[in-house]
């Protein structure tokens, strides 16, 4: 019983946070909710502030492919590979192949 509700209270807490990345990010102009690439920056933002040792491009897509398998594979990588032209105060690149929100940078 309380394996089973410390299950409940670990998921009410990562939806939580996971519903504040989001509005943090929706604050930003560039991302737009309605649209597609919208829906992909909000969600490679929020993978990111996940990770703060960064994440592998290819681990990226794969987990925003997972998240929206309905979204063509190439509107997603466009999405990752222009990361850090669209949001240069917010992403860096410390390593080819590599992302990683500037807020965890050393």
């Amino acid at each position: 019983m309380l394996a089973s509700t410390f299950g409940i209270v670990r998921a009410r807490k990562e939806s939580i946070i996971s519903c504040l990345l989001y509005d943090e990010n929706m604050n930003d102009n560039r991302i737009n909710p309605n649209t597609i690439t919208g829906r992909i920056y909000a969600k490679a933002l929020e993978l990111l502030d996940q990770n703060p040792g960064g994440i592998r491009w290819t681990d990226l897509n794969d987990a925003i492919q997972k998240s929206y398998p309905k979204f063509h594979p190439k509107t997603i990588n466009g999405c990752v590979w222009k990361l850090t032209e669209i949001f240069p105060d917010k992403v860096y690149k410390p390593s080819k192949g590599i992302f990683r929100l500037l807020k965890y940078k050393n």
